[in-house]
């Protein structure tokens, strides 16, 4: 809902814009004038409505949440925020991975070490 105050907010902030892109043209020469007033009226146009979009987030009522909690509760974050219990269980699960890795080395070191203590077994075969 856009009231009065932010849809002047949102007017002058394209307007101001669109005054910054014709100096910036200005200064450029004459044919950079509208397309940088065009430009940057968009520019401080979408700044504005961001800025008013996120300030009527953080002004709603109900519960107050982090932000980084709000984003990893969404979609097309990346990160997602699980409870200590899941960390805890997820880390049970990778150590219990591990200890498997090294039993299954420690087989394979015994056997080598196996093969190594019987040199009779290994001249007896290559004769």
């Amino acid at each position: 809902m856009v009231t009065k105050s932010t849809r002047e907010d949102l007017i002058s902030s394209g307007i101001g814009g669109s005054f910054a892109g014709l100096a910036g043209g200005a200064l450029r020469g004459p044919r950079n004038m509208l397309p940088g007033a065009i430009i940057l009226g968009l520019m401080g146009l979408g700044g504005q409505a961001a800025y008013t979009g996120f300030a009527a987030i953080l002004d709603s009522p109900g519960e107050r949440r982090p932000i980084l909690e709000v984003l990893s509760d969404s979609s097309w974050w990346p990160l997602k925020s699980i409870s200590d219990e899941d960390y805890e269980h997820e880390l049970a699960e990778k150590v219990i991975a591990i200890e498997a890795e090294i039993s299954m080395i420690d087989d394979k070191i015994m056997t080598l070490k196996r093969a190594d203590s019987n040199p009779a077994q290994k001249t007896r075969k290559t004769s």
